[in-house]
């Protein structure tokens, strides 16, 4: 009696286990179709995604698209010139403090601040009114450039110096690339930034409207993994 039970019970474990088995290849088969039908209308809304949606500079980044390795200095090229220029707002060197602060009165700025203890001033113009060269007229100004804003972003607006941030590839050094892209006379200082990962903080003598370009050929060397601008930024208030 007690073989008999142990058999049924053993029966129902078989007809229990087999049960389950078939319900998971069921639950897989409709997963697989889900993921299917998923992917495909996905596909479909990439296909249809309107491709002005973003400005890039498309022929820049064909450039460099050959190689799959180099995926990440692509992104950094397209995080760069994903960006307009606004030319209602300013960023000025000057050649002091003292100058900086001065220049913030001058009545071709229709605001003006400068950055404490610095010789940076941000500022709005009447773009109708005032270009750059008409700032370098002004006695206490070095460098001007226009601000720049993403073309999908919230509003904040970021503002280029004369100063760049790169990671080195490992076995280079900042001085490498720089030469390599004809810097190394315009090396002004290089600081390690961040030692564990081998950021450094760079100034250049350049003028302001040569960083970006520069940020691009420093990528395009191969001896730096990233290479972008020391931007100020200007948050937008809420």
């Amino acid at each position: 009696m007690k073989e008999n039970v142990n058999l049924l019970f053993m029966n129902q474990l078989k007809f229990v286990f087999l049960l389950t088995s078939v319900y998971c290849l069921v639950a897989c088969n409709q997963m697989d179709g889900y993921t299917e039908q998923k992917t495909a209308e996905l596909q479909e809304v990439v296909k249809d995604a309107d491709e002005d949606d973003v400005v890039t500079d498309e022929t820049d980044v064909d450039e460099l698209s050959g190689d799959p390795s180099d995926g990440e200095a692509i992104n950094v090229i397209e995080e760069l010139f994903q960006l307009k220029i606004r030319k209602d707002r300013v960023i000025v060197k000057t050649k002091s403090e003292t100058d900086a602060e001065e220049l913030c009165g001058n009545e071709v700025f229709l605001s003006a601040f400068n950055i404490t203890g610095t010789v940076w001033v941000l500022a709005s113009v009447d773009e109708s009114k005032t270009s750059i060269d008409d700032l370098m007229k002004i006695p206490q100004v070095v460098d001007a450039a226009y601000g720049l804003e993403h073309e999908y972003g919230n509003g904040n607006l970021q503002y280029v110096t004369d100063r760049i941030l790169m990671q080195i590839e490992k076995g280079k050094s900042p001085e490498d690339a720089l030469a390599h892209t004809g810097l190394t006379n315009d090396i002004k200082d290089i600081e390690l930034f961040d030692p564990y990962n081998e950021i450094y903080l760079i100034t250049l003598n350049v003028k302001l409207d040569k960083i970006l370009q520069i940020c691009k050929d420093l990528v395009e060397s191969g001896l730096c993994i990233f290479a972008e601008p020391d931007f100020f930024r200007e948050m937008k208030h809420i």
